[in-house]
């Protein structure tokens, strides 16, 4: 999908250690006590086609959305371009009420490609490194889940939040 300032979306589904099938509105996560899960990615993208011009601008804004509303689904990876910049954002849900829905975005270098292929594919993540981006929730969170502690070293998101990595030569 591509907008009238040339940003554009692609998208494929990835594998993640937890699934939420369907929506959760802000009513029925009152009654539950758990978090509410409004946006999936076709949401999101659309949501950032509207209001963004950039693809990093797109990021922040569906970064902002999946930490405040949350996000439902298995794994997901938009492909998020414009004429200067190519990003990966990858999301997916978390079991926790607080730290509910994480995601992770890494420019891809100019003059390469990067090639989806229905696996997260985001490995190490660096929160100094200024061409990757990551949900707030995304350290805490895999932390209180017991799916990643500091001590084990910097957090490799494909091994965390996936249900496997698939090391076909």
């Amino acid at each position: 999908i591509v907008n009238e300032h040339n940003l554009m979306m692609g998208e494929c589904t990835d594998g993640a250690k937890y699934v939420v099938s369907d929506p959760v509105t802000e009513e029925d996560a009152e009654k539950s006590g758990g978090p509410m899960r409004i946006f999936y990615s076709s949401e999101l993208s659309r949501v950032a086609l509207e209001r963004c011009t950039t693809a990093r601008e797109a990021i922040e804004l569906m970064g902002h959305l999946i930490e405040t509303y949350g996000f439902y689904s298995t794994g997901e990876t938009l492909l998020v371009g414009d004429p200067d910049e190519a990003w990966v954002f990858e999301m997916c849900s978390l079991p926790d009420a607080r730290y509910h829905s994480a995601w992770v975005a890494q420019r891809v270098p100019d003059g390469e490609v990067f090639v989806a292929a229905n696996q997260f594919r985001i490995r190490e993540i660096d929160p100094d490194d200024p061409d990757q981006m990551h949900s707030k929730f995304l350290f805490p969170g895999a932390e209180k889940v017991g799916w990643w502690t500091p001590e084990a070293g910097p957090l490799d998101w494909l091994e965390t939040v996936s249900t496997g990595e698939y090391r076909h030569p």
